[in-house]
């Protein structure tokens, strides 16, 4: 990370809320574009707090948050290898070489170097998602209520980094309920003590939101049902995972539902095999129980959160991550124990061939793609946009210049410089039009015509499709044009 941590238009968010922390304002933000009806400087709702408190604490440590972030980037990084080696390690009898091989497949992956190396919030959720997991184990091995709690708190600080975090709850529940050497009546009164601990911090938050911004995590429920787009992106993003080869979708998907089966069969036939013996508190078990049913409730939530919440939201490597993180646990720990419970070591041998084999794979693309990281950068710290002559001939503007841009969040990052945005046509989460799309832009551009204002149009930005075209601007809205660029337009007056 040569030229810092990654910064996307998500990070900029958690960013700016840092900034406000930091300079005693409270959790307030830069208004999302993907959130039309917020407006910058409102507190803090779109996403939960402890990502944004991770950054501020880092940011106390130095002057240059971006090398702090880095730094906090890495740290996040080896914790999480090693505890999904841990998990393995517990998971499977204190097997070295599968722990080792869990490391790996961890530490190859480029799809985790990507992750590690942006802002973004999915590295410390996997952290405290390991960490409520492992507690749990550790007390289904020797009930302890500490491990019950601590698994719990964990589960909290992962609801309170992104809202998915409550996919963590069922998996829990569903763990201490199997596997519990207790009553009936003792594993219900712990189910309520890991929902009591684990709901509370998001339910404090979901108040402060509703008492200082009249909404929860402001969001609307609309039905857009997912798509066979967004079904196909899954696909790819679980084959980017498992196999990292170019490989025909229709085999690929054939081979992602085989190999599903053959898991889940491995976890009935385990479960089946400690119940008749009267060995539940096996943290072998544990491992597949939690992330089998962690992988279910989780990709069926983001079905829901697509179909009702928020259309946009991408099936993509990041935002399934955590379905790898616990897919190497599950899968490393199925076949450890069947090779145990058929005594056959060719099975053992055959799947750390393969495995190895995938980390050989992994290792050439990830040293590939941090070749690449080091020397050109990502997102909004890439060369490209670190050298823009539009964010340069922003940063010449008075700072009493009304700026109207498609790239409020880039501009913020690389300039500190508050600006608005372009008028949206339609609301990205639901789909739907907005109905003062018209009277937004007959304001802009009259603050164009009337007040001196500039319209800055950054060609980097080529991911907005809500937003009007440069050709629209040009051709419907006829605003005149002040300076073309070699990486933007600005319109305005001269």
């Amino acid at each position: 990370m040569s030229s810092g941590i990654g910064v996307s238009p998500d990070s900029v968010i958690y960013i700016s809320a840092a900034n406000s922390i930091i300079a005693g304002q409270g959790l307030n933000s830069l208004a999302p574009h993907s959130f039309p009806r917020v407006t910058s400087g409102n507190p803090l709702t779109i996403v939960p707090p402890t990502y944004p408190l991770l950054l501020a604490f880092s940011g106390l440590f130095g002057g240059n948050k971006l090398n702090s972030l880095r730094w906090l980037h890495s740290l996040l990084f080896a914790v999480n290898v090693f505890l999904v080696g841990i998990s393995v390690y517990l998971a499977t009898a204190r097997s070295v070489p599968a722990s080792l091989c869990s490391m790996l497949l961890f530490l190859t992956s480029p799809n985790m170097l990507e992750i590690h190396t942006m802002a973004w919030s999915e590295p410390p959720f996997i952290l405290f998602a390991l960490c409520a997991f492992l507690l749990l184990a550790l007390h289904i091995k020797k009930p302890n209520n500490s491990f019950l709690v601590g698994s719990a708190l964990s589960a909290g600080l992962a609801l309170t980094t992104r809202y998915v975090g409550i996919a963590l709850l069922p998996p829990m529940v569903m763990t201490v309920l199997l596997l519990e050497d207790k009553q009936l009546r003792g594993r219900i009164k712990d189910c309520l003590i890991l929902l009591g601990t684990g709901v509370f911090p998001l339910a404090l938050w979901l108040l402060r939101d509703t008492v200082v911004a009249h909404s929860s995590a402001n969001r609307s429920i609309a039905f857009h049902p997912i798509g066979i787009s967004q079904i196909e992106e899954l696909i790819y993003s679980m084959l980017a995972f498992s196999v990292p080869l170019p490989v025909n979708f229709y085999l690929g998907t054939v081979l992602l539902f085989l190999f599903g089966c053959l898991v889940l069969a491995g976890v009935l036939l385990v479960l089946r095999h400690n119940i008749s013996r009267g060995q539940k508190r096996d943290p072998n078990l544990a491992a597949q129980i939690f992330a089998v049913t962690y992988v279910i409730t989780y990709l069926l939530l983001l079905f829901v959160s697509i179909s009702l919440i928020d259309a946009r939201t991408p099936l993509d490597t990041r935002i399934l991550s955590p379905v790898y993180v616990f897919g190497i646990i599950l899968v490393i720990s199925v076949a450890h124990k069947i090779s145990v419970l058929t005594n056959t070591r060719t099975l053992w041998r055959g799947f750390l061939a393969l495995s190895i084999a995938l980390i050989s794979v992994n290792t050439w693309q990830a040293v590939s793609f941090a070749y690449s990281r080091h020397a050109d950068g990502i997102g909004y710290t890439s060369r490209a946009w670190m050298g823009s002559e539009s964010i340069n001939y922003i940063r010449s503007l008075p700072e009493a210049k009304i700026i109207y841009s498609n790239g409020t969040d880039a501009v913020y990052f690389l300039t500190t410089r508050t600006v608005l945005p372009i008028p949206a046509r339609v609301d990205p989460s639901s789909g739907r039009h907005l109905a003062d799309f018209e009277l937004n832009m007959n304001s802009m551009c009259t603050d164009l015509m009337e007040n001196g204002a500039v319209v800055v149009d950054l060609d980097y930005i080529t991911w907005r499709w809500y937003l009007p075209s440069k050709e629209e601007l040009e051709s419907v809205y006829t605003l005149p044009t002040r300076v073309r660029l070699g990486d933007g337009t600005v319109y305005g007056l001269k």
